[in-house]
């Protein structure tokens, strides 16, 4: 009888590692999407699809000036992935990608936007709010040292969060050793808003925008 048990036991936790892998395999693209639809500027389509089904997508490169084109996306009994690929055919500006931490990332296409890949040694809060994470990358010497490659003034390169003011929940982060976009992606997850922007518009090189969204209505 205990010899059954033991074999019953280990089955179970066969199985469930089974699982685990699997749910750990399953890229964020693959959620089935019922209905969905949305007209009007690209990224603001793309930050619906977030707020939607609470995945964490970030948006980043550089966007030509002036480019507000408004796309119109209706896609029934598919995937994140195919509403992606919708988005990206009719704004062939930008690509998107699974990315290893289980978020999305949507990309200006052949205008990669070098900050967003900057390793940060550390990065550590407690609580913070939108406003705050703007002065948080701005110290860490690495991101510093970026600007100062491009000559941009770090006082007024990044231009603001955009919209309102965000109230977050309380969360904290400290990071190791991972990309700008990486630590991005686990604030858009935590504070539950779950699309994040960084934007370069245009060829000026210090014109840059980070935005969160709201995701309530």
């Amino acid at each position: 009888m205990i010899k059954l048990i033991l074999s019953m036991v280990c089955v179970i936790a066969i199985v469930a590692a089974n699982l685990t892998g699997q749910v750990s395999n399953t890229s964020p693209s693959s959620i089935p999407v019922q209905y969905f639809a949305e007209k009007s500027y690209t990224l603001e389509v793309v930050s619906r699809l977030a707020a939607d089904y609470h995945v964490v997508i970030g948006a980043y490169g550089i966007i030509p000036a002036g480019d507000n084109r408004t796309i119109d996306i209706s896609i029934k009994n598919g995937t994140l992935g195919d509403v992606l690929d919708a988005i990206t055919k009719a704004d062939p500006h930008f690509e998107w990608h699974d990315s290893r931490n289980g978020a999305i990332h949507f990309v200006s296409r052949g205008a990669r936007f070098s900050l967003v890949d900057v390793i940060v040694p550390s990065f550590d809060v407690d609580n913070p709010q939108s406003e705050d994470v703007l002065n948080l990358l701005q110290s860490i010497p690495a991101v510093r040292s970026w600007y100062r490659k491009r000559k941009c003034p770090i006082d007024y390169s990044i231009m603001g969060t955009g919209g309102e003011l965000i109230l977050w929940r309380n969360f904290s982060v400290h990071a190791r050793d991972v990309p700008v976009s990486s630590i991005l992606d686990e604030i858009a997850a935590k504070s539950h808003t779950y699309y994040w922007s960084f934007i370069q518009y245009g060829p000026e090189p210090c014109g840059m925008v980070m935005e969160w969204k709201d995701p309530r209505p």
